[in-house]
């Protein structure tokens, strides 16, 4: 075995390791769930559609269980109940966020409403959205950008199974819905799916467009 080899031999070691006694510390009050692998944890497990497999997770360890995604723990709730209380009785203990690498360079240091933990930061931006930015009049203000991109959608959907029944992906036509509402609420514009306004911009403007990828994740972080 050369050197290369048991260097690498060397990192695993130290690796699995560490991933032991990190674990030994972590498990001491967890719930139940599926023993992880080194590494991976129990992303071996994980299988399409994820719904379904929650479910059949939830049925063998219980409404509350352990998940490792990797070296992250994830705590999966199936219970409406155990939800309510955790966002009512122990809000406040679950308002902090995780310090993700992405959160650093598009979330501006995880400093936005979605990615900060609770403090007066949070508390500020807070109120800031529910007074201003989804205040009743705002919403309201937006009510027609919405319907028209509905009956967008609905023109489309009859359009394709005008004449016999048509099997269509619609996961795509809902994200364009999505990704154009907001669009139209910051620009004014649609960029996504059919009939664009990308004819209307000129080049420099073009490099200013989000991909739907980016959209995705801002919307997660509201």
């Amino acid at each position: 075995m050369g050197m290369s080899g048991l260097l690498l031999v060397v990192v695993v070691i130290v690796l699995g390791l560490k991933w032991v006694v990190l674990r030994s510390r972590k498990l001491r009050k967890l719930p139940p769930g599926p023993s992880p692998l080194p590494i991976i944890g129990n992303l071996n497990l994980v299988e399409q559609p994820i719904h379904r497999f929650f479910n059949r997770m939830s049925k063998e360890y219980g409404n509350i269980m352990s998940l490792w995604l990797g070296s992250r723990l994830a705590v999966v709730i199936s219970s409406p109940s155990a939800y309510q209380e955790c966002f009512t009785k122990h809000d406040i203990t679950l308002a902090n966020r995780l310090p993700f690498l992405f959160g650093k360079y598009i979330f501006y240091n995880n400093t936005t409403v979605g990615s900060c933990s609770h403090g007066d930061h949070w508390r500020n931006l807070h109120r800031i959205t529910a007074l201003d930015v989804l205040s009743t009049h705002r919403v309201h203000s937006f009510s027609g950008i919405r319907c028209d991109e509905t009956k967008r959608l609905i023109h489309r959907l009859a359009r394709n199974s005008r004449h016999h029944f048509a099997r269509m992906e619609i996961t795509s036509m809902f994200n364009d819905l999505t990704y154009n509402n907001i669009m139209r609420m910051i620009s004014g514009k649609r960029f996504y799916g059919e009939e664009t306004d990308m004819s209307n911009i000129n080049s420099d403007e073009i490099d200013l467009i989000p991909n739907s990828t980016l959209v995705q994740i801002l919307i997660l972080d509201f």
